[in-house]
């Protein structure tokens, strides 16, 4: 699910410049869809698209990322799963930038526990995804992670959730100077899905 876009996250992070500006390429989106609200030929910033994407799960801003530094989302996806084997993600296999259910597309808990604990060592990223809320717009996009502000030492990660993956998530949470990592996937509920974490 939209845990994929934590491989998104980590190629537009070393793409360059999160002032760059993008703009947002035509696309056909689904009503259920997670969305920022983007209008195709809007320009937006790198960073905000980033934050929208990790922060609100939102498939708008990952595609427009993808395109952006990619060109395309098909070469993107390219891109994802060359640095899923240099990175060791044997498990992984991108299909898309955002996480809907594709046939080719599938991880691992552990895949995505050592690219999670990876991203959390970038001060860009572990700043964007413990925000409880951010801003696109002039518009509030709150966040999908429900353990952030109410779960002690909780600062971040991601959530996902398709029919075919569940509820899914990976958290963070620093207590005392130490981080844990835990990641959950294919809960039946979004409550199942904080419950577990938690006790985790």
């Amino acid at each position: 699910a939209s845990l994929v876009k934590l491989m998104t996250a980590r190629l537009v992070l070393d793409a360059g410049p999160l002032e760059h500006t993008a703009t947002v390429p035509p696309m056909q989106l689904t009503g259920d869809e997670s969305q920022a609200g983007l209008e195709p030929g809007d320009h937006v910033s790198r960073g905000e698209l980033l934050q929208a994407m990790l922060v609100a799960s939102a498939n708008d801003a990952a595609r427009t990322l993808a395109v952006d530094v990619a060109g395309n989302e098909h070469s993107f996806v390219r891109m994802m799963n060359a640095e899923a084997a240099a990175a060791g993600l044997d498990a992984t296999r991108y299909a898309n930038p955002h996480g809907l259910d594709d046939p080719a597309q599938h991880s691992s808990a552990a895949d995505v526990a050592r690219l999670a604990r990876n991203l959390m060592q970038d001060p860009t990223f572990r700043h964007i995804v413990a925000a409880e809320s951010t801003t696109l717009d002039g518009s509030e996009l709150p966040a999908t992670n429900d353990l952030l502000g109410a779960y002690q030492g909780a600062d971040g990660i991601k959530t996902g959730h398709t029919e075919e993956a569940g509820y899914c998530i990976a958290a963070s949470a620093t207590r005392d100077g130490r981080s844990t990592v835990v990641l959950l996937l294919a809960a039946p509920t979004d409550p199942a899905r904080a419950d577990a974490a938690r006790a985790l």
